[in-house]
C-alpha cells in the first residue's frame, strides 16, 4: 500500500491534469477499475478528489466517462467524502451539456439515497431530481424513473405528496416521450404494493388513470395488466367502492373514444 501511495498516486493525481484531453479520457474511462484495485482506504484518501476534478473537466467526453466512473466506485467512497466531495457537485452535473453526465448522475442518486437515508435523499436528492425531469434527452428522464423507484422505500410515502414530487409525477404523466409516461405506470404500482391503497390514492391514482386515453398502445395495456395487480392487492372492496366510480365517472366525461373502450377493457379484466 505504501509503494502504491509514493510511486503510483502521484502519477494519476498528474494525469487527471494532464493538458492532452485524451489521456484524461483514458483516466477517466479506467478510473473505477483503479479504485477497485486501490480499495476503500487508497480510494477514500486519494482518488475521490482526483474524480472529482474529472467531473469538471473542460471536454464533455471526460465529464461522461468521470461520471460513470462515478456510479461504478461510489461503493469506495465513505458517507464523509461523498457529503463534502460529491453532493456539491450534482446541482452542476444535473445540467451538464453530456447527456452521459446526467444519465450516470440520475442512476447514482438511487444508489446514494440508500446510502445516505431519508433526510438527505429528501433535502438533497430530490431537488436534482426534479432538475434532471426537466431535461429535454428521453433517457435521461427515463433514468429518473429509475431512480425515483429505488428511493420509493427511502423517501417514503409522505414525501410523494409533497409539492416538489407531485410537480416531478405531474411532469412524467404529460411527458411527450410514451416511455417516461410508461414507466410512470410501474411506477405508480410498485408504490401502491409498497405503501398501500390509502396512500395511492392520494399520491398516485390521477397520475395511473393517464393510460385510459393514451394515445400509444403499448400504455393502454400495460394499464389494463397493472390495473389487475392493483385489484388484487388492493381487494374487492376498493374496487366497488374506489376504482369502480372512478373509471365510470371517466367514461361519463370522456371526450375521445379511446378513453371510453380502454374503460370497457379495464372493466373487463376485472371480472
Amino acid at each position: 500500500k505504501e509503494d502504491n501511495l509514493r510511486h503510483l498516486i502521484p502519477v494519476i493525481i498528474a494525469t487527471a491534469e494532464d493538458r492532452a484531453w485524451r489521456v484524461r479520457l483514458v483516466l477517466a474511462k479506467h478510473f473505477s477499475n483503479l479504485s477497485d484495485s486501490f480499495g476503500q482506504d487508497i480510494t477514500d484518501m486519494s482518488l475521490i478528489q482526483t474524480l472529482c476534478l474529472l467531473l469538471k473537466d473542460r471536454e464533455g467526453d471526460v465529464r461522461g466517462e468521470a461520471a460513470q466512473s462515478l456510479k461504478k466506485c461510489i461503493k469506495n467512497v465513505s458517507v464523509d467524502k461523498i457529503h463534502s466531495l460529491i453532493l456539491p457537485l450534482l446541482a452542476t452535473l444535473a445540467t451538464d451539456s453530456c447527456v452521459d453526465v446526467k444519465m450516470s448522475i440520475a442512476y447514482l442518486i438511487g444508489i446514494l439515497g440508500k446510502r445516505l437515508g431519508r433526510e438527505t435523499a429528501n433535502q438533497k436528492l430530490i431537488p436534482v431530481l426534479t432538475t434532471l425531469i426537466k431535461d429535454e434527452a428521453t433517457i435521461v428522464r427515463v433514468e429518473v424513473m429509475t431512480a425515483l423507484k429505488t428511493l420509493t422505500d427511502i423517501i417514503g410515502e409522505d414525501a410523494f405528496e409533497q409539492t416538489e414530487i407531485q410537480t416531478v409525477l405531474a411532469a412524467l404523466a404529460t411527458d411527450f416521450q410514451w416511455r417516461v409516461r410508461l414507466a410512470l405506470i410501474d411506477l405508480a404500482t410498485d408504490f401502491a404494493q409498497h405503501f398501500g391503497r390509502e396512500s395511492f390514492d392520494k399520491s398516485f391514482e390521477q397520475y395511473f388513470m393517464i393510460y385510459l386515453d393514451d394515445t400509444v398502445y403499448s400504455i393502454r395495456q400495460r394499464g389494463v395488466e397493472q390495473l389487475k395487480v392493483l385489484a388484487k392487492s388492493f381487494g374487492k372492496e376498493w374496487v366497488a367502492g374506489r376504482l369502480i366510480p372512478a373509471l365510470s365517472q371517466n367514461y361519463d366525461t370522456s371526450v375521445g373514444y379511446l378513453c371510453r373502450f380502454n374503460t370497457m377493457r379495464s372493466f373487463a379484466s376485472l371480472a
